[in-house]
């Protein structure tokens, strides 16, 4: 049976964002299990779809830039025994922005008592080709928290990341996915930034609404979330996530 939770106009779901929590219970009651919760906010013009499993969880995500310095960004807060792999299958991003990105980046902005990290560059997205774009190369900081592509992508075009399928961290990477690192006492945020639409603003943590933490249903074990934003007739972003 499908659930829907619809936020309509309503302020308490953050106008803008939509949240909700993933991870498993029966992963929780199994000895040395971990329960893999996190509370996961995303902006407008962001569409997730979250997997959980074990000590990991799995997501898609769809990335839609329009404007410059947008900086689109997906804040992780840990509510407990929260998993520690996190594994981008795959993404797209769409370049609305109505001029060519010369170069993108991905970028951790950690805020608790420990880092997360992205824990190789041969754990990340293969840089990308297709039509209309054509990424070269890829380099990770020396801190492990900023992932920093050479390349080209059209205005109007939109470019595929990654495979869908998931894989595990440290063994090769054959399925070409996005992998953090997120040790216990983490909160953070990915930041993805165009070089070509004026990304480059900085990296220090914008503080995310106190709405926007809130939590959701939790999920159960084989439940896929698929989070999407819609424009009102009013023009104002409603909030809705779907489960399967």
């Amino acid at each position: 049976m499908q659930k829907t939770r619809d936020c309509g106009y309503r302020s308490d779901c953050g106008v803008g964002y939509l949240s909700g929590r993933v991870g498993h219970d029966s992963d929780r009651k199994r000895p040395g299990g971990r329960g893999g919760w996190w509370n996961i906010t995303a902006p407008s013009g962001v569409s997730l779809t979250v997997t959980s499993s074990g000590n990991q969880i799995d997501i898609e995500k769809l990335a839609n830039f329009t404007g410059v310095n947008q900086g689109l960004q997906v804040s992780f807060q840990p509510i407990a025994d929260a998993a520690t792999v996190i594994d981008f299958t795959d993404e797209q991003i769409q370049n609305n922005t109505g001029s060519a990105f010369n170069g993108f980046q991905f970028i951790l902005m950690n805020a608790g008592s420990a880092s997360a990290a992205f824990p190789s560059v041969s754990d990340t997205f293969g840089p990308p080709a297709g039509t209309g774009y054509s990424y070269s190369s890829v380099k990770l900081n020396a801190a492990g928290d900023i992932l920093s592509y050479t390349g080209t992508q059209n205005a109007g075009s939109t470019s595929t990341w990654g495979t869908g399928t998931p894989g595990t961290p440290g063994v090769g990477n054959p399925n070409d996915n996005l992998f953090i690192d997120a040790p216990a006492g983490a909160v953070f945020s990915l930041k993805e930034l165009s070089s070509g639409s004026g990304g480059g603003g900085g990296t220090s943590a914008v503080p995310m609404p106190a709405a926007a933490w809130q939590s959701l249903a939790g999920l159960r074990p084989g439940t896929v979330w698929n989070w999407a934003q819609a424009e009102t007739s009013h023009g104002i972003v409603a909030a809705r996530l779907d489960a399967s």
